[in-house]
């Protein structure tokens, strides 16, 4: 049986936690222990960054115990499963309950409108048997390179520095999302709902920094009064992560990365992850002159949930019927009126027989 999480379960949630499983890149070094503090602070799972986190109860079918928890994108009908439990080599029956899992928490992600919900894995993880079984489709790998950090180092001055380099705005939402949508496939856009339908006017939020600036900060590369490459960095309790966008020549990626390590010099040390795509290769010769270094590859992963979407209706009831309905005859009889309408339907009734 599977459960909704209830402060009763905190310490069971706490023991689980440590034997937990990341499910997303950008949490793999969280401390495992937040997920309890999100699941307490979360009295509305689904809403605004709130966590989900469901239980699984054991029986005599399944005998152990597992949780699942989720986190809502700030602004976006989606959702990022965060971790997992038990680990998926921990137990025999592990694969089923990870299944059941993910079913569910799909299926509570689609009541609350939740249309999109991620994960990601090692590529060579045996876990993604029961991730794909549970609908989730693998869309895109990453190879994810690491730095193991800069020392703090006194105040530079940026502008003098790096001319062409300066804090991103949000008057830049638009030309950010331009620049993604000119190197990013449409594949993976649709995947990662980038793709701005026909009644969107804009950008999706994940773009954007300003709304969370105690951990994220964005950088944007611009000549010539045009943004031609921007880089966002994440900042974590146990590590720092740098998003590259745009198709970076040498100059404005050694300026971006340059930018970035100043930035993680102000914290204390702690390494920098950088995941690049395939569409994204040119950059790695110039990210091992940084002394990053390649780690892993991962895989991502999205399942699109069946949300309820509210749209107003544009057309009169009527028409809107006839239109979803096709072959439907539609009629309208006033009060008093059926004998005509059956004499009417007799007559249409005849013609056809003859037709015949």
């Amino acid at each position: 049986m599977i459960q909704p999480f209830g402060l009763r379960n905190s310490l069971r949630l706490q023991s689980l936690a440590r034997r937990s499983i990341p499910l997303s890149l950008e949490h793999r070094f969280a401390d495992p222990l937040a997920v309890v503090w999100a699941a307490v602070g979360a009295p509305l799972p689904w809403h605004g960054t709130g966590a989900a986190t469901y239980l699984h109860v054991p029986n005599s079918t399944h005998p152990v115990h597992g949780f699942v928890q989720a986190v809502k994108r700030f602004a976006r009908p989606e959702a990022d499963l965060t971790r997992i439990a038990p680990a998926y080599h921990a137990h025999p029956q592990a694969g089923e309950i990870w299944q059941a899992l993910l079913e569910h928490v799909s299926l509570q992600a689609g009541e609350h409108g939740i249309q999109r919900l991620y994960l990601c894995l090692e590529s060579e993880d045996e876990a993604q048997t029961a991730v794909t079984a549970a609908g989730f489709v693998p869309y895109i790998q990453e190879t994810l390179f690491r730095h193991p950090g800069v020392e703090l180092k006194g105040q530079a001055d940026d502008e003098t520095t790096w001319p062409c380099v300066r804090g991103q705005r949000e008057s830049d939402s638009f030309a950010l999302q331009r620049l993604h949508s000119r190197y990013t496939p449409p594949l993976v856009q649709q995947a990662e709902g980038s793709l701005l339908n026909h009644d969107e006017t804009t950008s999706p939020l994940d773009l954007r920094t300003w709304w969370q600036p105690e951990r994220i900060e964005g950088f944007v590369y611009e000549a010539k009064g045009e943004i031609i490459a921007a880089a966002q960095l994440t900042r974590g309790r146990h590590a720092h992560w740098l998003r590259l966008i745009g198709d970076l020549d040498a100059t404005a990626l050694t300026a971006l990365l340059q930018r970035a390590l100043h930035a993680c010099s102000r914290y204390s040390k702690r390494p920098l992850y950088v995941p690049l795509r395939p569409y994204q290769s040119s950059f790695g010769p110039i990210l091992r002159d940084f002394g990053f270094e390649p780690i892993t590859t991962v895989t991502r992963f999205v399942r699109h949930t069946t949300a309820l979407v509210k749209k107003p209706l544009t057309l009169p009831v009527k028409e809107a019927i006839e239109v979803t309905l096709t072959g439907i005859v539609p009629f309208e009889a006033p009060l008093g009126g059926s004998t005509q309408f059956i004499a009417e339907a007799d007559k249409r009734r005849a013609m056809n027989d003859a037709a015949f």
